[in-house]
């Protein structure tokens, strides 16, 4: 659209060349004049000269005859557009004039000047003259800019005017109406951003075209500010124009549409900011409308972007630009006088935004079409959707059935292998498990999922323990099921095994690591798809001296004169499967009392759900809540479920073990014995080599009354060490060490005993057993390194040397 303003612009400019006086310093008066009918028109031979005593004036004067003057009718004369400022003398009398001659800015130099002349100036059949002053405003623009200067009738002057402008009003009624039904049609459908550009685009042609008008005269706005508008909406018209065509073709910004738009807007807001019209004429002569080639060049581009879419409207658009350029040069060549023809642009105009209005009302046809037939066959597309989707109903309900069957199955499997099978007098133990998952099968409700517990009894040498196992696998229903499935079908295999009298000899930290590197390796074998995090341990009945691992499973809980703690304070071990995991894995140890409650509980205890937060929930990560639930109900199972319930909603699985030690207190005397020895005894290291001997028979008789009693079988077996009586020694050692597992010491007195008695293979196993409880024992690991070297196990000697290294 900018490049038809801009046409418009260049023929006025040409036009208007033709009709200008030439403005060369001329003294030449014309002398003979030929007679003029009473509406008749002056053709501009007029004699012009500059008039010396004033800036930029010039001035015109015209001699003519007038045949048929009626005295009873009024005439007036049509000067048309004056360049700036004007006086208009006839037969020396002024008759009009616009503007005033001494301001310095522009006024009215494009409005059309329509001047009455009195009857009584009139000179009956003789020679009349006019003169015109003019004053320019734009140093290579001034004067008469029309080529007909016209007298006749008043009536006849102004019908011919009023008409003209009726004619314009008419033509922006159009563009109201198109801009409005756009807009109104962009308002019930604001995803058609064309809809609003078009008719953004038509507003501003109307108020272009309206400040064109001479109607704006008789409003009284202020001249310059009218200017502002115009020169700032001709900046802007093309580019709107051009986005309109952007949008509707669906096409992406760029960064030259982006750049232009930056110029133009930039250039629109200058003419805000200042009032110099000259400035604005140089500005827009030598920027704007250079800068609409580029306009027209991204314009034609889109249009080529549309062709090779094959959008269904490029041709009639294409078509409606064409034939409006073809108008317009036809106008052009017409003016210049190459042809005569009537002005068609401003019809050809009128046609174009006419012809866009059809293509977007066609558009909107074309989408009302599309839903009416959508709505024509929507019932039959419900019905056969309906349809579609009871066959997908039909068949999730099969697939559920089956899903549902595959879940009964696999907690069949499961169920047997969680189990509480502990027979102890000393040790009560209660499971309780709650699993996530709940489903229906043959009309009974079921559990499955990824917890697993299990509790029973073994003999490991010649000692009793209780076994317990909570463990968590990774992953929802069935996954997780599968999980607790293989950790229970691996653990009972190895309970099962422990029964066979080759493995009952070995040391309870031993059995935890080979049921440990069992798990782990069979875990591994899923290459990190399946992990468990889990609890395992063993607790002697006679002494409940707890040995456990933690593989990455929520704290143990110690419920000890009804308060709560945990009985670790870090993660050493990672869950089963992760690989390396054998290198972190060592045992720990715990001294329960009489009365004391173990508990221990997968994640659903602690992930619970306090509260929904901007529609996420809030999930607990305080894991001392379950402290004070266990507290609250007094080491209670079924109060502490209970209470993690009141907490919050359960996501997760939730699965606890409850542990309760009711052996003998063995440490009643331990005290008051002690206090004996010391009074009858010196310390050991003040003891003298003379003094051992009578030690021992003193302790023997001691121990004959009471031969359980760990003090005297501790100073017994540290007298016989000192006497090098190590196969005494190691019995008594031994004996302290079933009712003192705790003491690491101890254990590493009895390997070094062994090895001197020449129990290489007992050193070594006791060794081992101090390495699993504590991995950096420095002089244990010298130990075993020696008796590594003594059986020529270089293979674990290397290891063993790279471990005291690294301390």
């Amino acid at each position: 659209m900018k490049l038809i303003f801009y046409f418009i612009l260049l023929t006025n400019i040409f036009t208007e060349e033709l009709k200008k006086e030439n403005l060369k310093e001329s003294e030449v008066f014309l002398e003979n004049f030929e007679t003029c009918a009473t509406d008749c028109n002056l053709e501009i031979n007029w004699n012009s000269k500059k008039n010396i005593f004033q800036k930029n004036t010039i001035q015109y004067r015209k001699n003519f005859y007038l045949e048929n003057f009626d005295e009873t009718k009024s005439y007036s004369i049509n000067l048309g557009i004056i360049s700036d400022k004007d006086q208009v003398f006839f037969n020396g009398i002024l008759i009009g004039s616009c503007g005033n001659f001494l301001s310095e800015f522009a006024e009215c130099y494009d409005k059309t000047r329509i001047y009455e002349i009195p009857n009584l100036y009139f000179k009956k059949n003789q020679t009349n003259s006019i003169e015109i002053l003019v004053k320019g405003y734009f140093p290579d623009e001034m004067g008469l800019m029309n080529q007909e200067v016209k007298i006749s009738e008043s009536k006849s002057i102004l019908k011919e005017f009023y008409k003209s402008e009726i004619y314009k009003l008419i033509f922006l009624a159009i563009y109201f109406t198109v801009s409005f039904y756009f807009l109104f049609m962009f308002c019930f459908r604001t995803k058609e951003k064309d809809y609003l550009l078009f008719s953004i685009f038509i507003f501003s042609v109307i108020i272009y075209q309206f400040l064109r008008t001479q109607i704006k005269y008789s409003l009284n706005i202020n001249f310059i500010f009218s200017k502002q508008i115009e020169y700032l909406i001709f900046t802007l018209m093309l580019p709107l124009f051009v986005n309109f065509i952007r949008v509707y073709f669906k096409i992406k910004l760029n960064k030259i549409f982006f750049s232009l738009s930056s110029i133009s807007f930039l250039s629109s807001i200058s003419f805000i900011f200042y009032k110099n019209l000259i400035w604005f004429d140089t500005i827009n002569k030598n920027f704007i409308q250079p800068l609409g080639i580029f306009w027209l060049l991204n314009l034609f581009y889109y249009i080529y972007l549309a062709k090779k879419k094959s959008h269904p409207d490029f041709k009639y658009l294409f078509s409606s630009i064409i034939l409006l350029f073809i108008s317009l040069i036809t106008d052009i060549f017409s003016d210049r006088g190459f042809f005569e023809f009537p002005r068609t642009f401003g019809f050809a105009f009128l046609a174009f935004i006419l012809s866009i209005a059809l293509i977007l009302a066609h558009k909107f046809v074309r989408l009302n079409d599309e839903v009416e037939e959508l709505n024509f066959s929507l019932e039959k597309k419900v019905e056969k959707r309906t349809e579609e989707l009871n066959l997908s109903l039909l068949k999730i309900a099969e697939v559920k059935k089956q899903q549902d069957g595959d879940y009964y199955l696999t907690s069949l499997l499961l169920n047997p292998l969680t189990r509480n099978k502990n027979k102890s007098d000393l040790l009560k133990t209660e499971i309780y498990c709650k699993q996530k998952k709940v489903f229906e099968f043959k009309n009974k409700t079921h559990e499955i999922g990824g917890d697993i517990s299990i509790t029973t009894n073994i003999e490991l040498e010649g000692k009793k323990y209780l076994v317990f196992v909570n463990g968590d696998a990774m992953g929802k229903s069935i996954q997780g099921a599968g999980g607790a499935l293989v950790m229970g079908v691996v653990f009972n295999t190895v309970l099962n095994r422990s029964n066979i009298a080759s493995f009952k000899n070995r040391s309870p930290e031993r059995w935890l690591k080979d049921t440990f590197l069992e798990l782990q390796k069979v875990f591994e074998s899923f290459d990190g798809t399946m992990f468990i995090s889990c609890v395992i341990g063993l607790i002697d009945e006679e002494t409940g001296f707890l040995y456990y691992l933690n593989a990455e499973h929520p704290w143990t809980v110690l419920y000890r004169d009804n308060k709560a703690t945990f009985i670790e304070k870090e993660h050493n071990t990672r869950k089963l499967g992760i690989y390396e995991n054998e290198n972190l894995f060592y045992v720990k140890t715990l001294e329960l009392k009489p009365g004391d409650i173990l508990i221990a509980g997968s994640d659903g205890r602690d992930d619970v759900m306090i509260g929904i937060s901007d529609e996420h929930r809030i999930i607990n990560e305080d894991e001392y809540l379950f402290l004070q639930n266990v507290e609250k109900s007094k080491g209670d199972l079924q109060l502490i479920s209970e209470n993690v319930k009141l907490s919050g909603e359960i996501t997760d699985d939730l699965s606890l073990v409850r542990i309760e030690y009711f052996g003998p207190d063995i440490s009643y005397n331990k005290k008051k014995f002690t206090e004996v020895v010391s009074r009858i005894f010196p310390k050991f290291q003040d003891l003298k080599d003379s003094d051992f001997k009578e030690n021992i028979l003193f302790m023997k008789s001691i121990f004959k009354i009471n031969p359980n009693n760990e003090i005297a079988n501790k100073q017994l077996s540290y007298y016989y060490f000192k006497i090098k009586d190590f196969s005494q020694a190691i019995k008594h050692i031994s004996n302290y060490n079933k009712k003192k597992p705790d003491s690491l010491d101890m254990l590493y007195l009895e390997s070094i005993s062994n090895k001197k008695c020449g129990n290489y293979e007992r050193a070594i196993d006791i060794g081992e057993q101090i390495l699993i409880r504590e991995p950096n024992h420095f002089k244990n690991l010298k130990n075993l390194k020696e008796l590594y070297t003594i059986l020529n196990k270089t293979e674990r000697v290397e290891d063993l040397e790279q471990k005291i290294k690294s301390l």
